[in-house]
């Protein structure tokens, strides 16, 4: 019998194999349903490992924030990176996000691997946990028949999002069944399905932008990045962002800034010395905008890109370069989606342990529950902080 059997071999459930391995050593197992552990782990930030951020507060969370505030107050960006420090990862800084300093996903995850070679962690790949009861001690059912039991049991098992990693939200009825909740899930971290009247012409141009989500005419948040047009809608890391906020909206708008540089006073100033009565609006804006985008800022204002540029429609025109609308109808789903916003109600798990109220011996951590993050390391800060909470709880009492 183990000490502790943790559910899922990611970023979360790795964390918490390295903190309890270093005092209970073997005495640790991983479940973990891939062939190989940390998985997902190795596609983070696009490949570069953006393991947290510079800032980290409740203000980039979503779901339980006032849970995910207090847990964060216990294990900050700090302590993630004094763990990795320890583990012997150099980090970088680019643009606010911490990177390993080969900006190379692939670093975390040998590190995590080699630490727990050292601790003799045991760690067992290909095994798809079906199911857990408990009686005098927690009984661990995997789809090919083999049992596992332990003392304690850390469920790491991740979201709905990314089916390709196994984390297709069927694990969540391992929790289910033993009587806990689970609120309404949503994709979040994922391409923006749109309207497609606007976007003839557009897919395939990506440009920078100032992109801000409106809940009809209320504001709600704003990011600036790439935007990439595609058949369906739009993608790019601004939409990416945004899509976090998606669930707390009923009448979701897109309002596209492009040139977010130039402000809309000195757009028309300069567009203004264009207008030389003998030229259209294609060779005014040329050098503004790529010619797909020509159009289509033109045609969302009733022009047409070879008309003859006047300068009494210069107002529309910025406008529509600077406020370019499309309402969202959905998004690319739970399959193209990083995160899943939602989860296990966190009402029924204790914040200060992570450990479940309905059984005890029993904790849940990362994605698996109701808190999400914005893009950019959240995630990954947030799978830390709730494992070493629980793995500090299981550890005290040991003691």
């Amino acid at each position: 019998m183990y000490s502790v059997a943790i559910i899922g071999g990611g970023f979360s459930g790795l964390c918490a194999a390295v903190q309890l391995g270093k005092k209970l050593g073997s005495n640790v197992i991983i479940l973990e349903g891939n062939k190989r552990v940390g998985k997902k782990i190795l596609s983070t930030g696009n490949g570069q490992g953006n393991i947290t951020n510079v800032e980290v507060n409740e203000g980039f969370y979503h779901g339980d924030v006032n849970f995910a505030k207090n847990a964060l107050h216990k294990y900050s960006n700090q302590n993630l990176l004094n763990f990795f420090d320890e583990l012997g990862l150099i980090t970088d800084v680019k643009d606010n996000k911490v990177y390993p300093a080969s900006f190379t996903a692939g670093a975390i995850l040998d590190v995590l691997r080699f630490k727990l070679e050292d601790l003799g962690v045991v760690i067992k790949t290909e095994a798809y946990v079906k199911k857990i009861t408990k009686e005098k001690a927690f009984c661990i059912e995997c789809s090919d028949g083999s049992k596992t039991f332990a003392q304690k049991v850390i469920c790491a098992f991740g979201g709905n999002s990314g089916a390709g990693f196994m984390t297709d939200g069927k694990s969540y009825s391992l929790l289910t069944n033993l009587g806990h909740k689970l609120t309404k899930l949503n994709p979040s971290l994922v391409q923006i399905k749109t309207e497609k009247e606007k976007l003839k012409g557009l897919k395939g141009i990506k440009q920078e932008a100032k992109v801000s989500l409106y809940d009809d005419k209320r504001y709600v948040k704003s990011f600036e990045g790439d935007i990439l047009f595609t058949d369906y809608g739009v993608s790019g890391n601004s939409i990416f962002s945004l899509s976090a906020y998606l669930s707390e909206v009923k009448n979701p708008i897109l309002k596209i800034e492009f040139l977010p540089t130039i402000s809309a006073e000195t757009l028309i100033d300069k567009l203004t010395k264009k207008c030389d009565g003998n030229s259209d609006w294609e060779r005014v804006l040329i050098s503004v905008l790529p010619t797909r985008l020509i159009y289509a800022v033109t045609r969302n204002c009733n022009l047409l890109h070879t008309d003859i540029a006047k300068k009494n429609s210069i107002y529309n025109l910025v406008y529509s370069i600077k406020g370019f609308t499309l309402k969202v109808e959905g998004t690319a789903g739970f399959e193209s989606s990083q995160v899943t916003n939602g989860g296990i109600d966190t009402a029924e798990i204790c914040v200060d342990t992570m450990q479940s109220k309905i059984l005890g011996g029993l904790y849940v951590v990362g994605e698996a529950l109701n808190v999400d993050g914005d893009c950019g390391g959240y995630n990954l800060q947030w799978a830390f902080t709730s494992a070493m909470i629980a793995s500090e709880a299981i550890l005290n009492e040991e003691n």
